[in-house]
């Protein structure tokens, strides 16, 4: 059972981080954008099991400041939409905060994932920077579990001992906008992605572009399952349950 949970996750992690390594190169931080991509893509995974309300209401105002401002304004600015979007996500955050106290290990566990994604990431980053090539196909199959790892470690080491003291409704502006941020951006992203796609070539590399993804995904879900069948024979804690 552990296998198959550790596999969907790995799954989720792979289509996240890919798709924010595309986000974050297209901005121009391609350097670091592995370290950048796997810190995010463990924030947003961790957001999820903190609290999977309030992260599935900052996804949701992402996506409807998203695709509204997209829709009404004919040149879009990605600093405008942001600026939107963490807008809708503080707002449905704080009032989820304050009426739900189910929030109130959202904060710290994205923050753990976040961590914990971007040593993961800067793992590969120093393998890549000796000039060791390495594929997205492999990178997403190692940094699903890696990340795993990392959180689970660092959970029951920072969670367990440090208490988020900010008011509940702070933490679920905190997160909720976030989240509503990163989705905008991606919802941006692949607006301009299929505007671009105007002509044979184009379409072509999209669909390219598609199946790199959909191997990345493949290959973190493989690897989230390998990891999470070992960690259950050996017994190692992985829940936790606020």
């Amino acid at each position: 059972m552990r296998s198959i949970i550790w596999g969907l996750i790995g799954g989720i992690y792979g289509g996240l981080f890919i798709g924010f390594k595309e986000l974050i190169s297209s901005l121009g931080y391609a350097g670091i954008a592995v370290i950048a991509a796997a810190a995010l893509a463990g924030a947003v995974g961790a957001a999820f099991y903190g609290s999977i309300r309030v992260a599935v209401l900052g996804t949701l105002a992402g996506l409807f400041s998203g695709v509204t401002y997209l829709l009404a304004i004919a040149e879009a600015d990605i600093q405008h939409l942001a600026t939107l979007a963490a807008f809708c996500g503080i707002v449905v955050g704080f009032i989820y905060g304050t009426l739900r106290p189910a929030v109130s290990g959202a904060l710290m566990k994205s923050l753990t994932g976040l961590v914990s994604g971007g040593m993961a990431g800067a793992l590969i980053w120093s393998v890549t920077s000796l000039g060791i090539n390495v594929n997205d196909f492999l990178v997403a199959g190692i940094l699903a579990p890696l990340t795993g790892t990392f959180y689970i470690f660092w959970m029951f080491k920072v969670v367990d001992n440090l208490q988020c003291k900010l008011p509940l409704p702070l933490v679920g502006a905190i997160v909720a906008g976030l989240l509503a941020v990163i989705v905008a951006g991606s919802v941006w992203k692949i607006q301009g992605a299929l505007l671009n796609a105007v002509d044979a070539v184009t379409v072509q590399s999209q669909n390219g572009s598609f199946g790199e993804i959909l191997a990345c995904i493949t290959s973190a879900i493989a690897g989230g399952a390998i990891a999470g069948g070992n960690f259950a024979m050996i017994g190692l804690r992985w829940l936790r349950p606020d």
